[in-house]
């Protein structure tokens, strides 16, 4: 079925909680362990069919967010998940504690009890009605910044509209585009700060009514994460800034001589004076060369991408009221993944598009491991990332599709924001830390600590004229624009945990495409099957945390980098 053929049912609250009851009992009371993994069954059955409703839901939603019926849809599994979740605590309290667990686990798989593990953690029926506000403060946040308008010469633009115009080749452009989307940001600022303000303390009540010393403690829990902890992210952003900042740098100077300019302002943030590569051609090209390069580049590939549109499970273009940004849901009775866009006739739009393809492929061929267990379609986050990451340049081969005479300098920018991505992992990391030590701190207070530690991952800005006027930015409330701080506390650092294995895939498709492929493809398949550990393993990949990782990519960028005359450009 395509898309708009998937039927859709509000599933009764009260019909949904009777038989997540009876599913307790079957399981406290089994007697034998068939008799258990059959209540299992029936559980992560109930569970597809719920996240299939609400996944529909939520993407009607992003696709229209003024359609009201699917505004009061979202709302009602915000309301009612949570109450749900509390329900499930006790059927999942009855497997970590069942005498035939050794027998559930050779069934399932250990990785499914350590995630119920973890899962209960942070999971009580005594911060339920917190859940409830969070869900809703959440998509408050998305609802605002979907309906945003930013007035631009002489229209109101949604955000992602104006992004060309943030990177025109015209400086002054550029200075007026930046200032525009600063000056809406900055009258919305209230809103967004009374959102945040409500977020952060709710989240360190949480914590607190858990056990957790702060949220931060709790967060690292909710992320899934099971094979390492906060000080090992320590070594990460700290390897980071001692390995990917100085290189940062450099780029930096590079890129300043490349434009010709004697100083750069923070509206310089294109690479090339004559503009950054664009794709050559509009939202039907763009899918034309995606469709000839997936045919190419695999036999999976080939019967992925023609099943994504055959079955119409992507909508990419931009427009007013559709939710800004990109991402790849999942409609798991079906295994089908839906990609939501939002093209701009940028570069960005080849980046969304190989990235979230990566997410979607990985949900695709793990659909086998997934049908005995459906979580495992979803590795935990900083694995997930890995999938896109990678496909981003596992289609280096096919950029002159998309970018014809323009591929090399699109090669050159990708390879350059890998590293200028790096600095922006610690950023994310230490500010989330410092807020929820900090709950009661003023808007005012967290814009600031926001600019101390931008400066410190990226040196540059230390210039008291960086911002050039624009008093927003140069306050430090810049943050406000990135959701994930919103709807996904710690999830920033993912991306470059992922970039560091991605990068390793690159270096390993250099020297042996075939088999660096085969990797990734075994990674894929095996979802979320695994813990994050041994799935490195799978694709053959080094820790992250390991002490030269990042230095050694880093190492290998930067020799690729140093080859290319970038004067030329």
């Amino acid at each position: 079925m395509k898309f708009s053929e998937l039927p859709y049912n509000r599933p009764s609250f009260e019909d949904a909680d009777k038989l997540l009851k009876n599913l307790v009992d079957q399981s406290k009371n089994a007697e034998a362990a068939d008799a258990q993994i059959a209540a299992i069954d029936q559980y992560n059955d109930f569970w597809s069919d719920i996240f299939t409703y609400r996944s529909i839901a939520n993407i009607n939603h992003d696709l229209n967010t003024k359609d009201e019926y699917y505004h009061e849809e979202v709302k009602y599994y915000n309301e009612t998940m949570p109450q749900l979740i509390s329900t499930s605590t006790q059927f999942d309290g009855s497997l970590i504690s069942s005498p035939f667990r050794s027998d559930l686990e050779q069934e399932f798989g250990s990785q499914y009890f350590k995630s119920t593990e973890v899962f209960l953690k942070v999971n009580d029926p005594k911060i339920t009605e917190a859940l409830i506000e969070e869900s809703r403060l959440i998509a408050e946040y998305g609802k605002f910044m979907a309906e945003l308008t930013i007035p631009f010469e002489g229209k109101d633009l949604p955000s992602a509209a104006l992004y060309p115009y943030m990177i025109s080749p015209d400086r002054d452009v550029r200075k007026r585009a930046k200032l525009a989307r600063s000056k809406a940001m900055e009258e919305s600022a209230p809103v967004l700060d009374e959102i945040f303000t409500k977020l952060v303390k709710l989240r360190h009540q949480m914590a607190m009514d858990l056990g957790f010393k702060n949220f931060s403690e709790m967060a690292y829990y909710r992320m899934g994460r099971t094979d390492y902890n906060m000080d090992d992210v320590q070594q990460f952003i700290d390897a980071i800034h001692k390995y990917a900042v100085p290189l940062h740098q450099k780029l930096y100077e590079r890129r300043r001589k490349r434009l010709g300019l004697e100083k750069l302002y923070y509206y310089d943030g294109i690479d090339f004076k004559d503009g950054d590569p664009k794709p050559k051609g509009g939202h039907d090209d763009i899918l034309a060369a995606a469709s000839q390069m997936y045919e190419e580049l695999s036999p999976e590939t080939h019967e992925f991408f023609q099943m994504m549109l055959d079955k119409e499970l992507m909508d990419l273009k931009n427009r007013t009221a559709k939710s800004p940004g990109g991402y790849c849901a999942t409609i798991s009775k079906y295994y089908y993944p839906f990609i939501l866009a939002n093209f701009n006739g940028t570069a960005g739009d080849v980046d969304v598009l190989t990235h979230e393809v990566g997410h979607a492929f990985q949900k695709y061929l793990s659909r086998d491991v997934a049908k005995r267990v459906k979580s495992y379609m979803h590795p935990t986050a900083e694995t997930a990332e890995i999938h896109s990451m990678a496909m981003e340049l596992f289609t280096w081969n096919w950029y002159e599709l998309f970018f014809k005479e323009d591929a090399e300098k699109y090669r050159f920018s990708k390879m350059a924001s890998a590293v200028n991505g790096m600095p922006w992992g610690g950023v994310g990391e230490e500010f989330q830390r410092w807020v929820y030590d900090n709950p009661n701190a003023t808007a005012e207070e967290r814009n600031a600590q926001m600019r101390k530690i931008e400066i410190k991952y990226n040196p540059h800005k230390a210039d008291d004229d960086y911002y050039d006027g624009d008093t927003y930015s140069a306050s430090g409330g810049g943050w406000q624009y990135i959701g994930h701080f919103f709807f996904g506390p710690f999830y920033w650092i993912d991306y470059q945990l992922a970039q560091t294995c991605a990068l390793q895939f690159w270096n390993k498709m250099n020297e042996d495409f075939d088999t660096a492929w085969q990797d990734y493809i075994k990674l894929c398949k095996a979802g979320g099957s695994k813990s994050y550990f041994e799935l490195l393993k799978v694709g053959k990949l080094k820790s992250p945390f390991e002490p030269d990782a990042v230095k050694e990519v880093m190492a290998s960028v930067e020799n690729w980098l140093d080859k290319i005359d970038d004067s030329s450009f």
